[in-house]
């Protein structure tokens, strides 16, 4: 069974607040459980966040703009 993190667990692995992780959840760039009142992310919805992220990054940079 895959595990599921807390919207805080997220948040203290991507180096964001709680509140961005739930923007994120709510904006559907993030995919969540919900289990009760409260809601749960996936691994793999974590590593999928971070690879758009990445994949933005690197888009930008082809752009030749400086960050």
């Amino acid at each position: 069974m895959e595990k599921l993190y807390t919207p805080n667990e997220v948040a203290n692995l991507l180096g964001l607040c709680t509140k961005s992780v739930y923007t994120l959840i709510k904006r559907g760039e993030l995919s969540a459980y919900q289990v009760g009142r409260s809601k749960r992310v996936s691994t793999d919805q974590i590593m999928k966040c971070l690879r758009a992220e990445v994949e933005e990054v690197i888009d930008y940079t082809k752009t030749g703009k400086v960050l």
